[in-house]
């Protein structure tokens, strides 16, 4: 006789039993054999394990947020001890993996759905729109130019405000106050953000000081664009030169695209004086207004600011030849000029022809000649800082002083990484310098549009100065650094400081001079 352990038992020799139930069994067995009996008894001796059952699933997702292409964690918290997977992330694409990490591309939101197995089986659970995929924010448009209002140049104090679906209003940089005469966003540019697509629309609006109300502007795209237009299209991280207009505007019309021009200007193969005039003529070419003639406000140099180019402008005609003239400073008399378009690496020529639309380096003379330069000019690289900080790459660095040419090849240079200048292409200071003349320092500020002046520090005593002496063939190591303690109108370092190019308020700063090296 068997007893099973759990009430079953059996007569048979050789039984076979099925427990139903999970736990630990005592099994006896008793043999009899006429009046004789015999038992054997095994303690514990069957043990049954509960049955399998499938997977119970859960997962977690991390983020559950963010832009476009979005990267997710998955993570499997299933229980049961599954051993296979199948991963739904509802936008078409699925998984085998455990724990899977997966890209949403689209813009959405996402319902992700995980079945879990076993050998017991499978089971599923979905979670409605777990993942919100969003569209990432463009980057803001920025806009500078002209402004006239009524055919004038608009006053100080104009505002400007860009308007459109999604734009934000009301914020820097959104409207901005004039506060250069018939000029906008400089130095602060008019930016567009907000939730604004690539190619909606934008409208300006103008009020001028003393009127009540906003007036729509139309707009002009400078080198890229074809009429005066009531709109523009948005296109993120880009910066344009777009002059504005309301009013009535009795100036002659722009052609289709107006052509700009800056580069050196010598007479006898010396810099051109400060407040030396040139214009540029041809058949139907607009004198008179703005951008021509052009005043030099730096020795040898004209149309580097980028709102005060030599402007080829009227109802002109592509290759029609155009003319330029320099009437030298104190002096009533027009010279006709010879020019050279320097990117084109042109020869000396009478005459250029019209393009329409775009902008030219074109260098140019009066009786021949090249600009001089020092028997071997001063050459400098070096950290720069603003506030502590490297400035940002791609800022640029200018050496001003006495006679000291500005806008040409080496001055200035633009910042690399960890604010150093100088490497790859020296800042040069050359002219006609006398030795000991002291140099002083600009830095333009890519990042938020400012310019600082500068001041050096000394290496030998430790002390932040405002310049340092030139001396020809040296090549120094400087570190120069802004300050908001230096007013602009008391900057120091010449006794004739060259005036900067530009009439963009200058954002004071101070250039340290550390760990100054001078090698002959």
């Amino acid at each position: 006789m068997w007893n099973f352990g759990d009430e079953g038992t059996s007569t048979e020799k050789n039984p076979s039993h099925v427990y139903t139930k999970a736990g630990t069994y005592t099994v006896f067995l008793t043999v009899t054999r006429g009046e004789d009996r015999s038992s054997e008894i095994r303690y514990q001796y069957i043990t049954v394990l509960p049955a399998g059952k499938p997977p119970v699933p859960d997962f977690v997702a991390s983020p559950t947020t963010g832009y476009v292409p979005l990267d997710v964690q998955f993570t499997d918290l299933s229980t049961d001890k599954p051993t296979a997977w199948r991963w739904d992330f509802g936008d078409g694409q699925s998984s085998s993996e455990q724990n899977p990490v997966h890209r949403y591309l689209t813009p959405g939101s996402y319902t992700v759905c995980l079945e879990a197995s076993n050998e017991f089986g499978s089971a599923a659970t979905c979670k409605e729109n777990l993942i919100k995929a969003t569209e990432a924010p463009l980057a803001p448009a920025e806009f500078f130019g002209h402004v006239t209002v009524d055919g004038s140049p608009g006053c100080i104090g104009t505002i400007i405000e860009a308007r459109g679906s999604g734009i934000d209003t009301g914020i820097f940089g959104n409207p901005v106050t004039t506060t250069i005469e018939g000029a906008y966003g400089t130095p602060d540019p008019l930016t567009v953000k907000g939730s604004i697509k690539n190619g909606d629309t934008i409208t300006f609006w103008i009020k001028a000081p003393g009127a009540k109300d906003f007036v729509q502007a139309e707009c002009y795209d400078v080198y890229a664009g074809k009429e005066w237009e009531k709109s523009y299209p948005f296109k993120g991280g880009s910066k344009t030169r777009l002059d504005l207009r309301v009013g009535e505007a009795p100036i002659p019309p722009m052609p289709v695209l107006p052509h700009e021009f800056y580069g050196e200007v010598t007479s006898n193969g010396m810099p051109m004086p400060v407040g030396s005039m040139i214009l540029v003529k041809g058949e139907n070419v607009v004198e008179g207004h703005r951008g021509n003639p052009l005043a030099v406000t730096s020795p040898g140099v004209y149309g580097f600011n980028e709102l005060n180019k030599l402007v080829a402008q009227g109802d002109l005609k592509a290759g029609q030849p155009l003319t330029f003239w320099v009437i030298p400073s104190g002096s009533g008399e027009a010279i006709m000029a010879e020019v050279r378009d320097v990117d084109a690496s042109g020869e000396w020529a009478s005459s250029y022809p019209y393009i329409e639309g775009g902008l030219t380096r074109l260098d140019i003379r009066i009786e021949g000649g090249t600009p001089p330069v020092p028997v071997v000019p001063m050459t400098i690289s070096g950290v720069a800082t603003v506030d502590g900080k490297p400035l940002t790459l791609g800022s640029m660095i200018t050496a001003e002083g006495k006679n000291v040419r500005i806008g040409i090849n080496g001055n200035p240079v633009s910042v690399g990484t960890e604010g150093r200048f100088g490497d790859d292409i020296k800042l040069t200071i050359q002219g006609d310098i006398q030795t000991g003349s002291p140099i002083t320092f600009l830095m333009y500020d890519a990042a938020c549009g400012n310019q600082y002046v500068a001041e050096v520090k000394d290496s030998q005593t430790g002390v932040w100065v405002p310049s340092i002496p030139f001396k020809p063939g040296a090549t120094m190591e400087l570190e120069i650094r802004s300050s908001s303690i230096i007013p602009a109108d008391k900057k120091v370092g010449s006794e004739n400081p060259v005036p900067v190019e530009n009439d963009t308020p200058i954002v004071t700063a101070s250039v340290p001079v550390d760990d100054m090296v001078q090698t002959q």
